[in-house]
């Protein structure tokens, strides 16, 4: 019964939060309930506990063994890096991290959105941590740094661009009621001044409509 197991580890590690054997199990139930997400938060959990107690190759065991049951964790593997770096495996945390940042600039889809710039950024930060001569890291830092200018411009255009269709919007209604009548409210205008024979008030009628549209329909029939 993996759903009520889970449910009473889970409950368990509310009051002993950094139980190995408790979270190796509910690790475990994550993976055979097929929940390997879960199951990868869950060994990020025992990774970072192991390093907080200084068990650095504990955790880096950790981060792998999350990574058999979870291999899309980027999470995982950025902590990897980490705590590579950490322990002196510069290599090995090169490594790591370099094949992050090809997986991520490879993904289009994944590059339109702000988590893999600043997945990009903290892999490039903690890459010239390592190596400030890193000349790689440092050109990644600078199409960030170009990346990011470019889209605050784009986002400047759009609200510009929204902006005037406003303005537009905005002087297109005053332009329309400044414009007055058209010629079909004008003529309206006129036949009802005739049906009350008001004949003053026709002829300004019709005045204006002949003057303001001469050519339409409506200024013959009120000429007529």
């Amino acid at each position: 019964q993996v759903e009520d197991g889970i449910e009473h580890l889970e409950k368990a590690l509310r009051y002993d939060v950094d139980n190995f054997d408790a979270l190796e199990t509910l690790r475990q139930a994550y993976a055979d309930h097929d929940e390997p997400e879960r199951a990868g938060e869950v060994s990020l959990r025992i990774a970072r506990a192991r390093a907080d107690g200084n068990d650095l190759d504990g955790a880096i065991d950790s981060c792998a063994t999350g990574l058999e049951i979870s291999p899309k964790s980027v999470a995982l593997r950025f902590y990897r890096g980490q705590l590579l770096a950490r322990s002196g495996r510069t290599s090995e945390a090169q490594e790591e991290l370099y094949a992050l940042v090809t997986e991520t600039e490879s993904n289009r889809k994944a590059m339109r959105s702000q988590r893999a710039h600043e997945l990009l950024a903290s892999c490039y930060r903690l890459l010239l941590k390592i190596d400030p001569a890193d000349e790689r890291a440092q050109k990644g830092m600078r199409n960030l740094d170009r990346r990011k200018i470019s889209s605050l411009k784009r986002r400047r255009v759009i609200v510009r661009g929204g902006l005037a269709v406003i303005l537009l919007g905005i002087l297109g209604v005053v332009g329309f009621g400044m414009r007055g009548p058209g010629a079909g409210e004008l003529l309206a205008r006129v036949k009802s001044a005739e049906d009350a024979k008001d004949v003053p008030t026709a002829l300004q009628a019709i005045h204006v409509l002949v003057t303001r549209y001469p050519d339409s329909e409506e200024a013959k029939s009120a000429e007529a």
